[in-house]
C-alpha cells in the first residue's frame, strides 16, 4: 500500500489546462507552510478485465531532474514487442515515512499533477531512466490505484500475468553504497556473462574488463555484506515477481547483472557451506535466494519453460525437494514480510499448485479481515485436499512475553504471519511418497471423519489417543563445538558406518541428552525456564529406548538424530568454534524437542497392562500431559492440549452443547469427546505401521500392533476449537 497523501480539496484546473487533451479530474494538494498548490493525479478507472497501466517515463539529462511521465492503459492481451515493458521489483518498505514526487502528464512538469513516491521507487526510476528515449515501466505503487480496493483486488489477482508478460523484470536493490558496494558489484560483474554499461545496455565484454582491474576486486563476503542485506530479500512479493518472469536481472544503482548469474555465483560458491564465515551470518538471505531459484525452476518445469532454466540448475542443493504446493510456498513465506498480513497468502497463490484462485474462499479480497482470510484458506485446503497435511504447518511458539497482545485464533489454522526463525522441515516432508491408490484411500478416510461445528470449529469425528507427553528435553539447538564433536566422530570412524552410528547415538545420549547443548557449551541454563536436565528422572529410560542397531527405520527418531549429525559446515582449522546456533534446515530436529510418549493415559488405561514409553520428536510448544493423537487418515500424529474450562459444570455443558450440534449433523456421539487445541505435528517411533495398515485395511476397528506396543483403544472425537496467541500484528487481524 502506498503511504497516504496529504488531504486534498477540489479546485478549478490551472489556466493552461486543456480539457480535450487531458480528460482527468483535478484536485489541489495542500501543503503546510505553502500558499501554492500542486495538482494531485487522480486515476481514471481501468476498463477491461486484463487492462493495466504502464508508466512511460520521460528521459532526462541530469540524474536529479524532476521525474515525469505518462500513464497508459493497455490490455495485457495486446502486449507485443512494440509495446513491451519492464516490470520493476523493488523494496517497497524503504523510506516508508518519506516521499518524493513524479509529475504525470505532457508538456511542462509544473503544469501537471503529481503522484507521491517512496524514496526507493523514486531512486529506481532515476537509475533506470535514459537520456535518449523514454522507457516503459510497470511498478505497482504507481500503476495500481492503491485507494481503490476493488481495483487492487483485481490487479493483485493478475499480478502474475503482469510479470510473466513483461519483456524483463528488473530487481532494483537500491542505490549503490561505498567501497564495499563497489567491490561487491565488481565481483558480481567479473563473474557474470554480461553487465550493464553506462548507456544502459547489456555489455558482454564488461566482465573481462572487470577481470583486469586491480582495485576493489571484491569477493563473496562483499556481496553478503552489501547486497544480501538489502530489504528486497525480506519481501514476500518477490517470489511471484521472480518466479513467473521470463527474463530477470538484478540492479543496484546503475549496475546490473543477470539473475541466473547472480544465483550461480552465490549458490555454487565453494564457500556456500562455510557456516563460520559471512555465509553463516547471512544464511537466511542465501536461503531466500535458493528458495527463489528452486521455485522458479519448478514453475518453469510445470509450464513447459524448461528452456529458460540454466544448465547447472541440478547442481544446487535442494533438500526441500521440488514442490509448487501452496503449503510448501506458504511455509517459505513465513520468514518474509508484507505490507499487509494478507500479502503473505495472496503473494503465493498464483505460483502454487493445489489452489483455485477463482474460488470464493481464496479469491483476493483486501476487504476481508486478516483472520477471515487465514481461516478461509485453511478451510479451503482441508476441504479440497481431503488430508490433514495442513495441520503439520501449525507451529505454536512460546514468545515468553506476557505483555504481547492476544488474539483469538482457530487452533487448526496455521498462523502464516508468525515469526519463524528456527522453523525447519515438517516431519510430514520426510515421509516417502504414497502411491496414488494409498492417497485416494486416505482421502476417503479423511473426508468421512471430519465435520464443521461452525466456521471456527473443526471436529475430527474419528481419532485415537496414542499416549501423552511424559517427558521432554530443551529445544535442539546445536553450537559450533557440537558440530565439531560430530565431525570428530565422522573422521575417526570413516568407513565403519555401524560403529559411527553407535558412537553418534552415544554422543546424543551422554553429550546432549542428559544436559542441554546450550548449558554444556555456555554454562547457562536453557531458555524459557526449562529444566536443566534432559528427561529428568528418566535418563536411563531414554538410553534404554535408543535403538543402537544401524538399520533403524527411516521414520524413527534415531534415524533423524543420526542424519542431524551429517556434515553441515566447512571447517577452516581444528579449533573448537563456539558460535551462534547452527541451524540445519534439512533436518527436522532443529528447534524441536526429543521426549517420551507414554501409553499409560486415559482413555487407554483400562486396556493397557503396563506402561510403555516411546521416543518422540515434539514441537517446541509441547508440554507435559499433552496428548499424542492420531486423526483417522493422517500421515503423522499430532500433539493436542485439552482446553480448560472454568469449572467441571461448564466443561460438561460445553460437551453437551457440542454433542447436540453434532447429532443435528448426523454424527454418532456415543464416543469420547475432547475439546482441545493443536500444538503441532510429532514423530513417534512405530507410528508408521499404524498409518500404513490403516490405509490398507480401510478400517479402524482396532489398533495395529505397532511393534506390539499399542492395544485396542476406544475411538475419540476431537473438537478443535480456538486458542489465544500472542502477536505483534493483532491490529491487522481485526481489520
Amino acid at each position: 500500500m502506498s503511504p497516504s497523501l496529504p488531504s486534498a480539496v477540489p479546485v478549478e484546473p490551472p489556466p493552461s489546462y486543456n480539457s480535450d487533451a487531458r480528460p482527468d479530474s483535478w484536485v489541489v494538494l495542500e501543503r503546510e507552510g505553502s500558499d501554492s498548490g500542486d495538482w494531485e493525479y487522480e486515476y481514471l478507472p481501468l476498463v477491461g478485465a486484463d487492462t493495466i497501466r504502464i508508466l512511460v517515463l520521460d528521459p532526462a539529462q541530469d540524474f536529479d531532474d524532476d521525474l515525469k511521465g505518462e500513464l497508459e492503459h493497455i490490455p495485457l492481451s495486446s502486449i507485443n514487442d512494440g509495446n513491451g515493458y519492464i516490470a520493476l521489483s523493488y523494496d517497497c518498505w524503504e523510506g516508508i515515512e518519506d516521499q518524493e514526487e513524479i509529475y504525470i502528464g505532457t508538456g511542462k512538469a509544473e503544469e501537471y499533477p503529481i503522484m507521491a513516491l517512496r524514496p526507493n521507487l523514486a531512486s529506481a526510476f532515476r537509475h533506470l531512466r535514459r537520456n535518449d528515449r523514454s522507457i516503459r515501466l510497470w511498478a505497482g505503487a504507481v500503476c495500481i490505484n492503491q485507494a481503490d480496493l476493488t481495483e487492487q483486488n483485481n490487479q493483485v489477482h493478475q499480478m502474475h500475468a503482469v510479470f510473466s508478460s513483461a519483456r524483463e523484470t528488473v530487481i532494483f536493490l537500491g542505490s549503490q553504497g561505498g567501497n564495499v558496494s563497489r567491490s561487491a558489484w565488481n565481483f558480481l560483474e567479473r563473474n557474470s556473462k554480461w553487465a550493464m554499461d553506462e548507456t544502459g545496455e547489456r555489455n558482454f565484454e564488461l566482465p573481462a574488463v572487470r577481470e583486469e582491474e586491480i582495485d576493489f576486486r571484491g569477493d563473496l563476503s562483499d556481496v553478503e555484506i552489501d547486497v544480501l542485506t538489502r530489504g528486497w530479500f525480506r519481501s514476500v512479493w518477490i517470489f511471484q515477481e521472480v518466479v513467473v518472469s521470463k527474463n530477470v536481472s538484478v540492479q543496484c544503482g546503475r549496475r546490473r547483472v543477470g539473475w541466473d548469474d547472480f544465483c550461480k555465483i552465490l549458490l555454487l560458491s565453494p564457500r556456500y557451506h562455510d557456516r563460520y564465515g559471512y555465509s553463516m551470518r547471512w544464511d537466511d538471505k542465501l536461503e531466500t535466494v535458493r528458495d527463489l531459484f528452486h521455485a522458479r525452476c519448478t514453475y518453469q518445469e510445470r509450464h513447459g519453460l524448461e528452456n529458460l532454466r540454466p544448465p547447472w540448475q541440478s547442481s544446487v542443493d535442494n533438500y526441500k525437494g521440488k514442490s509448487s504446493d501452496i503449503l510448501h510456498n506458504l511455509q517459505i513465506g513465513r520468514r518474509l514480510r508484507g505490507l499487509d498480513f494478507r500479502d503473505k497468502i495472496y503473494a503465493m497463490v498464483e505460483i502454487s499448485s493445489g489452489v483455485d484462485s477463482s474460488n470464493a474462499l481464496v479469491a483476493v479480497d483486501y476487504n476481508k479481515p486478516c483472520l477471515e482470510v487465514c481461516a478461509d484458506y485453511a478451510r479451503y485446503i482441508l476441504e479440497t485436499s481431503n488430508s490433514y497435511d495442513l495441520l503439520s504447518y501449525i507451529y505454536e511458539l512460546d514468545f515468553g512475553n506476557p505483555e504481547l497482545p492476544l488474539i483469538v485464533f482457530p487452533s487448526w489454522v496455521p498462523d502464516w504471519h508468525s515469526p519463524s526463525g528456527n522453523i525447519t522441515r515438517t516431519m510430514l516432508s520426510t515421509l516417502d511418497p504414497e502411491t496414488d491408490e494409498d492417497t485416494l484411500l486416505r482421502q476417503l478416510l479423511v473426508k468421512h471423519s471430519r465435520v464443521w461445528l461452525d466456521s471456527r470449529t473443526l471436529v475430527i469425528t474419528e481419532g485415537y489417543v496414542i499416549g501423552e507427553v511424559s517427558d521432554y528435553g530443551p529445544e535442539v539447538l546445536l553450537q559450533g563445538q557440537d558440530e565439531r564433536a560430530f565431525q570428530d566422530l565422522r573422521d575417526k570412524y570413516e568407513g565403519d558406518q555401524d560403529t559411527l552410528y553407535e558412537e553418534i547415538m552415544n554422543l546424543w545420549m551422554h553429550g546432549f541428552c542428559q544436559r542441554s547443548a546450550i548449558e554444556e557449551a555456555t554454562g547457562v541454563a536453557p531458555r524459557r525456564g526449562q529444566r536443566r536436565d534432559f528427561l529428568q528422572g528418566k535418563a536411563s529410560n531414554f538410553s534404554r529406548l535408543i535403538d543402537l542397531s544401524p538399520n533403524v527405520p527411516k521414520a524413527s527418531v534415531e534415524h533423524h538424530m543420526f542424519t542431524r549429525a551429517r556434515k553441515t559446515a566447512t571447517w577452516k582449522d581444528d579449533g573448537y568454534k563456539a558460535v551462534d546456533w547452527v541451524i540445519d534446515k534439512s533436518s527436522i530436529l532443529d528447534g524441536k524437542r526429543i521426549g517420551l510418549c507414554s501409553t499409560a493415559t486415559k482413555p487407554l488405561t483400562s486396556v493397557i497392562n503396563s506402561v510403555e514409553d516411546r521416543l518422540i520428536i515434539l514441537p517446541p510448544g509441547a508440554k507435559f500431559g499433552d496428548l499424542v493423537v492420531y486423526f483417522r487418515g493422517a500421515r503423522v500424529p499430532f500433539i493436542v492440549r485439552r482446553t480448560e474450562s472454568p469449572s467441571p459444570l461448564e466443561q460438561e455443558t460445553r460437551r453437551t452443547q457440542a454433542k447436540e450440534k453434532l447429532k443435528d449433523l448426523g454424527v454418532d456421539c456415543s464416543v469420547e469427546l475432547e475439546h482441545c487445541k493443536i500444538i503441532g505435528e510429532a514423530l513417534v517411533n512405530g507410528f508408521g505401521e499404524l498409518a500404513r495398515d490403516e490405509v490398507e485395511m480401510n478400517s479402524v476397528k482396532k489398533w495395529s500392533p505397532l511393534k506390539k506396543s499399542f492395544q485396542e483403544g476406544p475411538k475419540t472425537m476431537f473438537v478443535l476449537s480456538e486458542k489465544q496467541i500472542p502477536t505483534i500484528w493483532s491490529s491487522e487481524f481485526s481489520s
